[in-house]
């Protein structure tokens, strides 16, 4: 099987009312299972410096991740992959898969060094804990997509404080749906009007409200809209035209 290149993003959300930093490589979601990576392997460390939500504090953030990438490596000498990260409640949650036939993690356990870490290898031939736990919701998703939206427009001198027209679009397969949508979304001040047909022969719908997309303000606005979409619509992301700064 070819290489498959890493895309390594991340998202945040909440796991017991503490807030969690989801790291993971969106590279293997279209790949995923590996038939080969069939035990997944959780190397979790405590943080040394925990912030008081439970996250690492930027001071530790060079030598927590020079030990993971020394745990990485030898996770690689013994043909596994890295495929995220999970910090939450003052862990750090490194998780990999390994071939079915490794058992000797005791290489994995001498690089994680001075950190207090625990090792602990499952089977998981379905790689169900990457799919079903690691991957994104549709609105975490949609998150980590503002941001790089957020990103492009600030490269580019956008004053992200200025209210402007931010217009949004939505797909569906009937009409229905997205009338409904159109007068949910109405009652919350966007005007919408129908397009007629995608290319893939989807019905479109395009609505737009004034706004200021400095963050998190988009992030807010995505999780009031997702509130009300009905399940058979796909949204379709948001875009804006460029304010310059004074």
């Amino acid at each position: 099987m070819p290489e498959i290149p890493s895309h390594f993003d991340h998202y945040m959300t909440q796991m017991a009312d503490w807030p969690a930093s989801f790291f993971l490589d969106l590279g293997l979601a279209a790949h995923a299972p590996l038939p080969r990576l069939t035990r997944r392997l959780h190397v979790t460390a405590s943080l040394k410096r925990p912030r008081a939500d439970g996250l690492r504090d930027r001071l530790e953030a060079n030598e927590l991740h020079a030990m993971e990438d020394e745990v990485t490596r030898q996770v690689e000498r013994l043909g596994g992959r890295y495929v995220g990260r999970i910090t939450w409640q003052g862990r750090s949650d490194a998780i990999f898969y390994l071939p079915g036939d490794v058992d000797d993690l005791s290489a994995v356990e001498e690089a994680t060094g001075d950190y207090d870490a625990t090792l602990r290898l499952e089977e998981d031939p379905e790689w169900r804990f990457f799919r079903e736990f690691l991957m994104p919701s549709p609105y975490q998703h949609q998150t980590m997509l503002n941001r790089r939206v957020l990103a492009v427009l600030s490269q580019q001198g956008d004053d992200l404080d200025c209210p402007r027209r931010v217009d949004h679009t939505f797909l569906c397969h009937t009409p229905t749906p997205l009338h409904q949508l159109s007068g949910a979304l109405a009652e919350r001040g966007f005007s919408c009007e129908t397009l007629g047909r995608s290319e893939n022969g989807e019905h479109v719908l395009h609505c737009w409200r004034e706004e200021a997309p400095a963050f998190p303000r988009m992030d807010e606005v995505v999780a009031e809209i997702f509130q009300i979409m009905p399940s058979v619509v796909s949204y379709d992301g948001w875009g804006c035209g460029l304010v310059p700064r004074a």
